[in-house]
């Protein structure tokens, strides 16, 4: 990448270094290329960043999501920093493969929490004292569904017995 890339990726970055800065360099209007094109180099006049970083889409904080044809519910909430979605998604697929490690004990409560990294990205399930494997699946199967659907974003979740109340909590996060 030229410096003069990097600078243009760079500005929008960086407005009150650039006002703190002593006077702007002189702008260049315009550079003639060898094929005649003409490339414009100026500056935007007042480049600005939003006050928090812009969210996308996502549903309502916190949402209820009924998990079909099981009494279970996975309740997303306090939506908070875009995350890498690479990462979480590999997060989810460590955490099927660990369920899977389990499959002839599926229905046994899990007794620990259990923790899955892939790059700056965490997914962490503290399971409460009944909380079993299968359940456990299930969650981790809705999660991947709202990283197909939702922006990518740290979160909180609850794993949720209808009827019986919280099972397990736990995140899908940063962990810089």
């Amino acid at each position: 990448m030229s410096k003069l890339h990097f600078l243009m990726f760079l500005l929008p970055l960086c407005p009150s270094i650039l006002a703190a800065a002593a006077p702007p360099p002189p702008t260049i209007p315009s550079l003639t290329l060898s094929n005649s094109d003409a490339l414009n180099l100026t500056f935007p006049k007042n480049p600005t960043l939003p006050s928090q970083p812009r969210l996308g889409d996502l549903p309502p904080d916190p949402l209820y999501s009924p998990i079909p044809d099981t009494i279970l519910t996975l309740v997303f909430r306090n939506y908070t920093v875009p995350i890498n979605h690479l990462s979480a998604t590999r997060c989810v697929e460590a955490a099927l493969g660990d369920i899977l490690t389990h499959g002839d004990r599926i229905y046994s409560e899990i007794r620990v929490p259990r923790d899955y990294a892939w790059g700056a990205v965490e997914l962490m399930l503290v399971p409460g004292r009944t909380m079993r494997w299968v359940e456990w699946s299930y969650a981790v199967k809705t999660i991947h569904m709202w990283l197909m659907e939702y922006d990518c974003v740290d979160l909180n979740f609850d794993v949720v017995v209808n009827g019986a109340g919280i099972v397990g909590t736990g995140r899908l996060a940063n962990v810089i």
